[in-house]
């Protein structure tokens, strides 16, 4: 069983991706046993009103919640993004927060970011934080969206210590850790694997950042989660390994799979 915590559901404006509609989305879960995903809505990223997105997504999560967990993404810097929250809270019942400050334009250690964080931390919302959504030579020449500068996750979660932040779409422990160890020690903190790449690429993660902070992210419709599959079967985990990776850390940072 696996729980994918990174899909977007939507339109990838420059390009028809398989996988972008609940209808193929699920039929792909049930082929690989993914028991639920963590979906965000992917013209999120591109609306100046983030939230009619979160609005469009959570009707088609409402008519599927045996199998898609709703994460919102929040713009800070936009005016209205605390009235988006609380309404992502009452009415569209989020399950967490996905953050593009790339495509948004702020950086996470701006004042706006950071109470944003604050509050997801004094709800008990988890974050997700995602330096890029898609390798920067895939983008369109006119469209370069540089990655974000994501170092300032240590201070970040030392700054909120009881918050539950899994950076997504991370390709190096390095992008985001001065010493990459120093996250065995932040309990709150998860990566997933989908940009990670390599031979026995999961074993050397497990060997630096610890098993217990790794977890199983696709970044389907983009990727497939296919390959995230593969990366954990190739790897020779044993059991324990296996489940925490697939979906027992999962429920560490939702607080529980609803």
């Amino acid at each position: 069983m696996f729980v994918d915590i990174n899909v977007s559901l939507g339109n990838w404006p420059f390009a028809k991706l398989k996988y972008d509609n609940s209808s193929n989305l699920i039929k792909l879960m049930n082929t690989m046993d993914i028991s639920k995903s963590c979906v965000a809505a992917i013209e999120g990223i591109f609306y100046k009103d983030v939230q009619s997105a979160n609005r469009y997504l959570h009707k088609i999560v409402k008519k599927h919640k045996k199998k898609f967990l709703l994460f919102s993404i929040i713009n800070p810097a936009f005016p209205g993004w605390k009235k988006d929250m609380d309404e992502c809270v009452t009415t569209l019942k989020t399950t967490g927060v996905r953050l593009f400050p790339g495509y948004h334009g702020y950086n996470i250690t701006d004042k706006c970011c950071l109470e944003l964080l604050s509050k997801l931390q004094k709800l008990n919302i988890p974050v997700q934080i995602a330096p890029r959504i898609y390798d920067i030579r895939m983008h369109p020449s006119n469209f370069i969206i540089p990655d974000s500068n994501i170092k300032a996750i240590p201070q970040i979660l030392k700054t909120f210590p009881k918050l539950r932040v899994c950076i997504i779409n991370l390709k190096t422990l390095n992008e985001a850790f001065e010493n990459v160890k120093t996250i065995r020690h932040l309990k709150n903190c998860f990566i997933d694997i989908s940009f990670v790449e390599g031979v026995n690429c999961i074993n050397n993660l497990i060997k630096t950042a610890g098993v217990d902070r790794i977890v199983f992210g696709s970044n389907t419709p983009l990727f497939i989660s296919l390959s995230a599959a593969y990366k954990l079967k190739e790897s020779n985990l044993n059991k324990q390994q296996f489940d925490k990776i697939a979906w027992q850390n999962a429920e560490n940072f939702l607080g529980k799979v609803q």
